[in-house]
């Protein structure tokens, strides 16, 4: 799959990752031990299911009354449980040191797909967007972002690569770490029946389906942990009540928002989700958009909440507004990277001292 990397093209990138983490970390010691300061909100759950597991029955006590930890999948709780089995330290630093190791390997896999995939002609800038932007505060915490883009982009390659018993295995676990895994497999086989059906290659129809049905076993596995525990399969739907979510038509949330003139950062942050998916799609990144579009439909029917964490915390979503950036002159790309940075320095210290300014 990494055949011809020359490691050489990576120093810089590898460069900015250190630097990144330097200065997210350095922010972070001026509020507390950095492990503590950077978990905020849903963090907290991560730590707590990686540490006791999974609760039988709701809270009753008044900050968490009717909430449980069952919308949380499993995936990224275990791999916290298991660096913590290993090295012994804290948990809450184990998410830490974990999320920021699995970054150098989010960057390079996302470097090497752009570039083979998608015609990257600069990955400093890729690289630069996808570390030092303000949508990449996910990456750096104790958040799945990281391992969930990782494993989107492992299947995006594969299914370039046509490689449908590896997206199988991504899928799997993909579905294991978010209720939109199985969702984004679901796009990946999509795209793999469409080239069967626009090539005439009737035969591996099947085959390419064959990745959704192991992610619908990874989410179904975990549906029947749920059953087990807590009595009902879907809890990690029925529970989002509690949070204050259901289903509504997409546009619903929005419309909501700006009639009673709240959450407006979500609305702005849907308008430019919307802008760069077309944008996608118009530029021939089909099973990239089509991967964010699904996401952004399933995460808009909830809310406008954290939305642009949903999109624009996905790598995918970097690999296109790179592309968009390469379109426009010198001058655009310099004043655009350069707020990208000083907005993400300061989203850094908004999370830190918890605001929801950007949130």
């Amino acid at each position: 799959m990494f055949n011809n990397i020359k490691i050489k093209n990576f120093l810089i990138p590898i460069a900015i990752c250190i630097l990144s983490l330097f200065i997210f970390d350095a922010e972070a010691i001026f509020f507390s031990n950095p492990s503590q300061a950077s978990c905020k909100w849903d963090c907290h759950w991560y730590i707590h299911i990686a540490q006791f597991g999974y609760e039988k029955d709701t809270y009753l006590y008044y900050n968490k009354f009717g909430m449980a930890g069952w919308p949380f999948f499993p995936a990224y709780p275990m791999l916290v449980r298991f660096v913590h089995y290993i090295i012994g330290y804290d948990y809450y630093e184990c998410g830490l040191i974990l999320n920021q190791a699995l970054l150098f390997f989010l960057m390079f896999i996302t470097l090497f797909y752009a570039k083979k995939f998608c015609e990257i002609k600069n990955e400093v800038i890729l690289a630069f967007i996808l570390l030092m932007s303000p949508f990449s505060v996910w990456y750096k915490m104790q958040y799945t972002e990281c391992l969930y883009g990782i494993l989107v982009i492992l299947a995006c390659i594969f299914t370039k690569e046509k490689k449908y018993i590896s997206l199988s295995v991504v899928a799997f676990f993909l579905s294991l770490t978010r209720p939109t895994g199985v969702f984004v497999v679901l796009a990946c086989s999509l795209y793999l029946i469409y080239t069967c059906l626009k090539n005439k290659e009737y035969e591996n129809i099947i085959n390419y389906a064959f990745p959704t049905v192991v992610g619908s076993l990874g989410v179904s596995s975990y549906m029947l942990f749920l059953y087990k525990t807590a009595g009902d399969a879907l809890a990690f739907s029925h529970i989002e009540i509690s949070w204050g979510k259901h289903l509504k038509f997409p546009g619903a949330w929005i419309v909501k928002a700006i009639v009673h003139l709240k959450k407006i950062n979500g609305v702005i942050s849907s308008f430019i989700d919307i802008f760069f998916i077309r944008y996608g799609f118009k530029n021939n990144l089909h099973l990239e958009a089509l991967i964010l579009l699904i996401t952004f439909l399933l995460a808009i029917s909830g809310g406008v909440e954290s939305m642009h964490r949903y999109i624009m915390g996905n790598p995918l979503f970097s690999i296109i507004l790179c592309i968009f950036l390469n379109d426009k002159s010198k001058m655009f790309r310099k004043i655009t990277l350069s707020l990208l940075f000083v907005t993400g320095v300061l989203v850094n210290y908004f999370w830190f001292y918890g605001a929801k300014y950007f949130y």
